[in-house]
C-alpha cells in the first residue's frame, strides 16, 4: 500500500474534488482483493519454496504438513512451549508478503508509467532490509521450533 501511494498518479486520483469518497473506497476495496488474492498465492506457491531453502539450512527434517501434525498434537498437553511460536510465525509471514506485494507494486507502476513522489532506492533498500530480516527470523523460528517439539514430545 506504501509503494503503490507513493506515486503521483495515485495520490492525484484519490484526492481528486469529485470522486475522493469513491476513490477511497475504491483503493481500499482494491487493496482488500489483491492482498486476499496474494497471500493465496503466497501461500500455496512462493512460501513452500521459501521453507524447504530456510528450513534445510536450519537442519530441519520433515514437510510443513509434518511439522504442522507435530504442532496440532501437542497443542493441547500441559506447559506446551510450541504454541507460542504461532506469533512469531505470522510475523515471518507478514514480512515475506510485505517485501513480495512491495517489490510487485513498484515493478506494476514503473511498467504503467507512474511517477514516482521521491527516490524509490529507499523502497528497494527497505525491502532488501526486510528480506534480510525475514529471513533471519524464518531460520531463528525454525531452531526454536525444533527444540519447542522436542520438548512438547517428552510432555504426557
Amino acid at each position: 500500500m506504501i509503494s503503490v501511494a507513493s506515486f503521483r498518479e495515485i495520490q492525484q486520483f484519490v484526492l481528486s474534488d469529485k470522486t475522493a469518497g469513491l476513490a477511497w473506497a475504491a483503493v481500499v476495496f482494491g487493496f482488500l482483493i489483491v492482498g486476499t488474492l496474494s497471500y493465496s498465492l503466497y501461500r500455496a506457491t512462493v512460501y513452500w519454496l521459501l521453507f524447504f531453502c530456510v528450513a534445510s539450512v536450519a537442519g530441519r527434517k520433515g514437510t510443513q504438513q509434518e511439522m504442522d501434525i507435530i504442532r496440532w498434537s501437542n497443542l493441547n498437553k500441559d506447559r506446551n512451549v510450541s504454541k507460542y511460536l504461532t506469533e512469531w510465525g505470522s510475523q515471518v509471514h507478514f514480512m515475506y508478503l510485505f517485501v513480495l506485494l512491495g517489490v510487485l507494486s513498484l515493478f506494476v507502476c514503473q511498467q504503467v508509467g507512474f511517477s514516482p513522489l521521491f527516490d524509490l532506492r529507499w523502497m528497494w533498500a527497505l525491502f532488501l532490509v526486510t528480506s534480510v530480516s525475514a529471513l533471519v527470523s524464518h531460520y531463528n523460528l525454525h531452531k526454536r521450533e525444533q527444540a519447542a517439539f522436542e520438548h512438547d514430545a517428552k510432555l504426557p
